[in-house]
């Protein structure tokens, strides 16, 4: 026998009427889809609501109004210790309205509204405070039900955890029930269905009958993938399916990849999943999709649950991690990431604060998820109802607080620890050849080769030079700013990756750049730069002299311009200055009057060039009797990048060539000699006001390293640095990322440490790294640098190490904790030497070879000598083993140049394996990065007096909940404890694991937990309806289904209990239990908005099935505005991917997936309101993806060739409702699409018009959107 199609919708009576008028019929179907279910009631807020005060409310009564307003004598005889105490009020009437913010004194007076009435009285509360007020008084100003206290106030109730523990029914151990007898034998499959049964007895309860089998795979279907079954799926079960065939449907059901991503969204939405942090500018949050990926995963391959939290809580810890089939990477880290999906914002007032709020978030997620607990309303006091103390919370707090977010290394197949125990292998070879070949070296004729070099100088012509345009001086002001710009995202056309970026000038503006000219002459002057759509026309000059006409850098994308010709132009030796003026901007481009420019060549080149210096070279050495090739080489260096180092031995020798006369020269040397003496002095006076805070002479000890960059220690005196060359020799001493492989990338994090100085100094060297101090855990710095300039900053020292001093706002943060990262996270590399503190700054001053050699030359004739007397000591020391850092400069200095006269086998040595390192860097891939956990600083904390940082109590060890083991079960000898806690929520003695997710599943399926309060087992939670089957599912899912998910979900689905009709004709059931609690029926559920899009994609056939990946971005509608509105909008239907796919932007979230009561992703959301709203009903009917899905639907279902209008119907019924249409249904819809083509007539654009509308009326059809 059929079942009814859909109750809700129809009676035998309305369908005898509506059959008179098939037209009327339809269109009342349709109109239909607007009313209100009486099965899908909201959700009952009480908990919500009571959790709201508890940790928003009461708090901010406790801290600002306790002292004046309560007692025996309170202050205008106002009291605030109770909700009845607020509404009867004092002296000026009750102080709240509940449910009339705006009526509300209390609002009045904190808002500041009223000058003779503003509290309190010592300073008005935070914006973010008052809000908490005004939503509370909103909700009606819930209070917990407590007796009101005595006039004397409220005496201080004692805690009592043991009591609290033994008289809740959610710290109790799991029991085995006993399967319940029943009077009814005959029904039921499943000992849960004796559970079920059992209780409905009890309350005289009848039961309804079984869906039809297409029903239940509908039902089952959208349960398991959020998906409609398809016409196949369909087929195969057939009317009549044995337990088998159901059983097979099952299992296809869950072995699909669709499983993965349905259940992942109900996860998602207990982790406050999101990909943004919100809050005022919606900053991205980085790598976040990869956490929702490695949920679907998981879940397809059914990873035991007790894994699966353990990997949430510390996947970064695990001894033995899992590590993904395909990629071959990490997949257990991935799971911390949910640590680190809060709320964020970008300048908070009071980060100490911000960071207790964080931490808050985490444990308030954390133990709602995982426990169905309210922890987090134990933060300013020990929890008002449940056996949750303070301490407890500060327990967890110092666990979190040990705990820091990293953006991990993943490393694809292991090929990148391989490639460090090549590379390390590599590197002891060549070292060892590099030693030996050192301690070998014959003297070296350095003195004639200066003495050459400088003569060889004075007769050639001038040379090519560039210069990368950000990083010239700026001559005199600018409007707005021009700085160093990241280029690579768009291309490798930009020279060095970056380009000089001028914004904020307006038409008419000058911008002006000074190069410096070492040798006169005439040079063809070539410039690089930049268009873009926002870009202007711009004038350029060259000493005030025009370079022809204006250059208009407008294009729709941006892209580099390529050499441009300016002209050739005779330069005098010294300074330049480039001049660029806004004239104006192309009619198609954006007035933003932008501009941007990479690099300015001066070419000598021409015909002879390269002939003419080599005859020079040739001639000089034959002068003083040294070698041509050498002699050449030394040239080359002095136009290498190490040349134009300030402070460089090379950077010498190029001024000294390039001064016209022996007299010019002598007056350069003397004066670099003075400049040397003075820096160094001021260098040493400055260092002897720091203290030392690291240096890595030997290892990384106390520091934590990630990725495969650092490779576990500092570079040893003598080490070979491949990236000088075969014959590069490394600084010693130094956490250097580059010493195995410049494309290896990781990061090195501090001990936490007290801020007690003003400024840091970093002694360091690279490109490409960067430098970053975390305060208090605060990571959004890099996003707006408003109250938290220079504490992060990039390193791009060309090759030289310099003392780096980091000012900025580090001063205002003295006395707060931090930590340090040096991060390697691309192809460059960053080295640090030593870190200091101090309260001033740390000049430069020249290299230590290059201040040896001055210091040991004090005229001009004797630099040449001085030098190979240098160099001399340096190879004596090199066979030594005493190698220090000016003996390594000097070799490092010749050898990349090609000036150490190494033996044969030696060099063809270094050579080959230089060669295999260069290979090696080319094929080496990059990690995949990825936001996960990572251990920090033990670091125990401080209970917080009324919940503030400021107010400190006694400190806490790291811990569990005392209620469910506490020390017992997790003692942390050292490290954040994580690990430890994982294992004690694990605990065999823990029951509330296995119940929390037991009770999630049974929600998702049946419309309701068989606890309510699916985020709350405690005493302001609702009470379980079926304890004992409660009990029953969580012991079997733990100790017999070994935790697996997909087991406890097809033991559900094939239960009699889930296959049973949503309507029954028993009146007496649905008095007794009108909102099927009993479970007499099956309830009526509507799809949550992802399932419904989703479905509405399956059945116009543009699904596509592509999974995982960065996330699809949100379509944007003029709607969607405000600060942080994504730069482009995404396609219409979201690129047929399903929602899960789709970007989730706390600031932008979908409009329609919001009509359909997504949750905002602030905390845990484990049961999703329902609510029946005009605005849905708007939804369906107007939004332009259900517009455009209807056209797709329309358009496949005439691609089919059906025979006629009956056979389209009859097929759009099946794939929209899983059933054929009833005969007055098929009728109806028959006289619509008649009515329709009249319309629109019948050739093919009025019959793809006719059926769209057919598919738009079908997709508001309630039977569409519910499940029955």
């Amino acid at each position: 026998m059929r079942a009814r199609p859909f109750a809700p919708l129809t009676t035998p009576e309305f369908d005898q009427v509506m059959q008179r008028n098939p037209v009327a019929y339809f269109g009342a179907r349709l109109a239909l889809a607007w009313v209100c279910l009486s099965a899908a009631t909201a959700q009952e807020p009480s908990a919500a609501d009571l959790e709201h005060f508890e940790k928003q409310v009461r708090p901010l009564l406790v801290a600002h109004c306790a002292e004046c307003h309560t007692g025996a004598r309170p202050k205008a005889r106002l009291r605030v210790d109770h909700g009845e105490l607020l509404r009867r009020g004092g002296d000026s009437g009750p102080a709240i309205v509940p449910g009339r913010p705006e009526e509300s004194r209390l609002l009045r007076a904190v808002g500041y509204a009223d000058v003779e009435l503003q509290m309190p009285p010592r300073g008005k509360l935070r914006d973010d405070e008052i809000e908490a007020l005004r939503e509370w008084i909103a909700r009606g100003a819930p209070w917990p039900n407590e007796p009101v206290p005595a006039a004397e106030g409220e005496r201080e109730e004692s805690f009592d955890l043991e009591a609290r523990r033994a008289a809740h029914w959610c710290w109790q151990p799991l029991g085995v029930p006993p399967v319940p007898t029943v009077a009814n034998e005959g029904w039921g499959r499943d000992a849960l269905d004796r559970f079920v049964q059992s209780a409905r007895e009890a309350r005289g309860l009848g039961v309804a009958g079984e869906a039809s089998p297409r029903t239940w795979l509908r039902r089952a279907s959208f349960d398991l993938l959020g998906l409609p079954p398809t016409l196949e799926d369909l087929e195969r079960l057939g009317d009549h399916p044995s337990e088998e065939e159901r059983a097979a449907a099952v299992d296809r059901l869950l072995a699909s990849p669709r499983f993965g991503e349905r259940w992942a969204r109900h996860w998602l939405d207990l982790v406050r999943y999101a990909e943004t942090y919100g809050h005022e500018f919606d900053y991205e949050i980085p790598e976040a999709w990869r956490y929702r990926d490695y949920v679907i995963r998981a879940l397809n391959a059914d990873l035991p649950y007790d894994q699966f939290v353990r990997e949430h809580i510390a996947g970064d810890l695990l001894p033995e991690p899992r590590v993904d089939p395909e990629r071959g990477t990490n997949e257990s880290i991935l799971a911390t990431a949910f640590w680190f999906f809060p709320q964020a914002t970008h300048a908070p007032v009071d980060v100490r604060a911000d960071e207790a709020d964080r931490i808050d978030n985490a444990i308030d997620v954390f133990s709602k998820t995982f426990l169905g607990l309210t922890v987090a309303c134990a933060r300013c006091h020990d929890h008002k109802f449940d056996a949750i103390s303070a301490q407890d919370y500060y327990a967890l707090a110092g666990v979190l607080q040990s705990t820091r977010r990293q953006i991990a290394y993943l490393d694809p197949q292991g090929r990148l620890a391989a490639a460090v125990l090549g590379s390390e292998e590599r590197a002891r070879r060549a070292s060892g050849v590099l030693r030996e070949a050192l301690g070998a070296l014959p003297p070296m004729e350095l003195a004639r080769e200066i003495e050459a070099l400088l003569a060889l100088e004075l007769s050639l012509p001038p040379p090519d030079r560039a210069f990368e345009l950000e990083t010239l001086a700026r001559e005199g002001a600018v409007r707005g700013t021009a700085e160093s710009q990241e280029m690579q995202g768009f291309g490798p056309h930009w020279s060095g990756d970056r380009q000089l970026f001028w914004m904020g000038g307006q038409v008419g503006d000058e911008l002006a750049l000074r190069f410096e000219v070492e040798r006169a002459g005439a040079v063809e002057l070539v410039l690089t730069a930049t268009k873009a759509p926002d870009y202007a026309i711009v004038e350029l000059a060259l000493d005030d002299v025009s370079l022809g006409a204006p250059l208009d850098l407008y294009a729709p994308k941006v892209e580099a311009t390529g050499e441009l010709v300016l002209g050739t132009r005779e330069l005098a030796r010294g300074s330049h200055v480039l001049r660029v003026r806004l004239a104006g901007a192309n009619p198609r481009a954006a007035k933003k009057h932008f501009a941007g420019f990479d690099r300015l060549q001066l070419r000598r080149g021409g015909p002879g060039y390269e002939a003419e210096v080599a005859a020079a070279i040739e001639s000089a050495a034959k002068e003083h009797g040294v070698d041509a090739a050498r002699l050449g080489r030394w040239s080359r260096a002095l136009r290498s990048d190490a040349a134009r180092a300030e402070g460089s031995v090379l950077a010498l020798l190029a001024r000294l060539a390039a001064e016209p006369d022996a007299e010019s020269r002598a007056r350069s040397w003397t004066d670099a000699r003075r400049a040397s003496e003075e820096a160094v002095r001021a260098q040493e006076a400055a260092l002897a006001q720091t203290t030392l805070v690291a240096r890595f002479d030997r290892d990384f000890e106390g520091w934590y390293e990630t990725g495969q960059a650092f490779a576990g220690r500092p570079a040893l005196a003598g080490d070979w640095d491949p990236r000088r060359g075969a014959i590069g020799i490394a600084a010693a001493g130094r956490a250097d990322s580059g010493r195995l492989q410049p494309k290896l990338q990781g990061a090195l994090r501090s001990p936490t440490f007290e801020i007690t100085q003003p400024r840091l100094h970093w002694k360091l060297a690279g490109t490409g790294g960067q430098v970053r101090l975390i305060i208090d855990s605060y990571v959004m710095d890099t996003y707006n640098e408003l109250i938290f300039g220079d504490v992060h900053f990039g390193v791009d020292t060309r090759g030289r190490t310099i003392w780096r001093n980091q000012i900025g706002d580090v001063g205002r943060f003295v006395g707060h904790r931090a930590h340090l990262e040096i991060l390697d996270d691309g192809d460059g590399w960053i080295a640090v030497d030593e870190l200091r503190a101090g309260a001033g700054e740390i000049p430069a001053a020249p290299d230590a070879s290059t201040r040896a050699w001055l210091a040991s030359a004090s005229e001009l004739h004797a630099i040449g000598s001085a030098l190979q007397e240098r160099v001399a000591r340096a190879r004596i020391a090199c066979a030594e083993g005493a190698l220090d850092e000016e003996a390594r400069e000097w070799l490092a200095l010749l050898g990349e140049h090609g000036l150490l006269e190494l033996g044969v086998d030696a060099r063809t040595a270094l050579e080959a394996e230089h060669a295999a390192w260069a290979s090696e860097e080319r094929e080496l891939p990059r990690p995949e990065h990825a936001l996960a956990a990572a251990d920090g600083t033990p670091e125990d904390e401080y209970v917080f007096l009324r919940g503030s940082w400021r107010n400190r109590g006694p400190e806490v060890p790291r811990g569990f909940l005392s209620a469910l083991g506490g020390e017992a079960l997790c003692r942390v000898p050292h490290g954040s404890g994580r690990l430890e806690l994982a294992e004690a929520v694990l605990a065999a003695s823990n029951p509330l694991p296995a119940r929390v997710l037991v009770n999630r599943a049974w929600h998702h399926l049946f419309g309701r937990g068989l606890v309510p309060t699916t985020d709350d087992f405690g005493v302001l939670g609702e009470a379980p309806t079926h304890p004992l089957l409660l009990d029953h599912l969580a012991d079997w899912f733990r100790a017999e289904a070994r935790w697996s998910l997909k087991a406890l979900l097809r033991r559900l689905v094939l239960s009699s209990t889930y296959r049973m009709s949503s309507s029954t004709a028993d009146p007496r059931a649905a008095e007794l239990d009108p909102d099927a609690i009993w479970l007499h029926r099956a309830r009526v559920r509507r799809l949550q908005g992802e399932a419904l899009r989703d479905a509405m994609l399956a059945v116009a056939g543009r699904l596509d099935p592509a999974m995982y990946g960065p996330p699809v971005a949100l379509h944007l509608t003029a709607f969607l505005e405000g600060r942080g509105r994504p730069g482009h909008s995404g396609p219409l239907d979201g690129a047929g991917r399903r929602t899960i796919y789709q970007a989730v932007r706390r600031n932008f979230l979908p409009p329609f997936q919001m009509a359909f009561d997504m949750p905002v992703p602030f905390s845990t959301t484990g049961r999703r309101s329902v609510s029946n709203v005009p605005a849905q009903a708007l939804a369906l009917m107007n939004d332009p993806f259900v517009r455009e899905m209807a056209q797709h639907w329309s358009q496949r279902l005439l691609a089919l060739g059906l025979a006629d209008d009956r056979a389209r119907l009859q097929r759009m019924y099946l794939e929209a409702f899983a059933r054929a249409p009833l005969a007055a249904e098929l009728e109806a819809a028959l006289a619509f699409v008649a009515e329709q083509r009249a319309t629109h007539g019948s050739g093919a654009d009025g019959e793809r018009e006719t059926y769209a509308d057919v598919a738009h009326v079908l997709f508001q059809v309630k039977e569409f959107q519910f499940l029955e």
